[in-house]
């Protein structure tokens, strides 16, 4: 029995072409989170784009299609917008992404990956206005029932860091606690960062601090921050403090 569901996000026909065939190899579950610009036709496509027929075809041997909304764009990008504008962009980007999928493939989408992973409480109430029963963020944490749907947590699995994948699936259930080498919980999760969840700041670099003492004893070479849309980035670890900063 699989303990893990795959996600794959934005709609790249590599998803088609090569990670369906080794999923279907080994009978994992998993979700195709699209955003519509993106599918071959739409103002973003491109040769990497998958094709509605294509989406047709794994929705029929079962593969679950969420949203991820229509451009990609941060969902908290309200700059230069009124609040009447903000809020018909953000219903734009939620809801008529989920009228789209649901018109090409005739289902019912009922899930939603933030962009990036951003989001916040405007954010999530839109998200509930359009008709999505859970959201996903980027956030590496383990999900029980007592989960918030809104703000289900994932962890990313990239070519450079492939240990994190195997690491969680053998942790399960006890995803949640610290390992060598593994991603743990992020600031979402965390008491004490820095700036909080769902702040509103105007410094467009700001310093980024976590503090990890809720997690007792790590290996400071274990330690590594991620950011959304960036990646790696060269963070330090006071092992007096347990603060991670940036």
């Amino acid at each position: 029995e699989k303990s893990a569901v795959i996600t794959l996000d934005d709609g790249w026909v590599t998803g088609y072409n090569e990670a369906w065939p080794i999923l279907k190899k080994f009978d994992y579950p998993f979700t195709m989170f699209i955003y519509t610009d993106y599918v071959k036709g739409g103002p973003k496509a491109g040769g990497g784009s998958m094709t509605w027929e294509q989406l047709a075809e794994m929705r029929d041997a079962g593969v679950d299609i969420g949203g991820h909304s229509v451009s990609h764009s941060s969902l908290n990008a309200r700059k230069g917008k009124t609040d009447e504008e903000y809020r018909e962009w953000l219903r734009h980007e939620l809801a008529d992404s989920k009228q789209m999928i649901e018109q090409n493939l005739g289902i019912k989408v009922k899930t939603i990956a933030y962009p990036y992973g951003i989001h916040n409480e405007a954010v999530r109430e839109a998200v509930k206005e359009a008709g999505y029963e859970a959201a996903f963020t980027v956030y590496g944490q383990h999900l029980n029932h007592g989960a918030d749907a809104m703000q289900l947590g994932r962890y990313a699995v990239d070519s450079t860091n492939p240990e994190v994948f195997k690491d969680k699936v053998l942790a399960f259930p006890n995803a949640g606690t610290a390992s060598s080498g593994s991603t743990i919980s992020t600031a979402s999760t965390i008491a004490g960062s820095q700036p909080m969840d769902g702040e509103t700041i105007t410094n467009p670099s700001p310093e980024i601090k976590v503090n990890l003492s809720s997690l007792g004893n790590v290996d400071p070479k274990s330690v590594t921050m991620r950011l959304s849309g960036i990646g790696l980035v060269p963070a330090t670890y006071d092992t007096e403090t347990k603060m991670l900063s940036y």
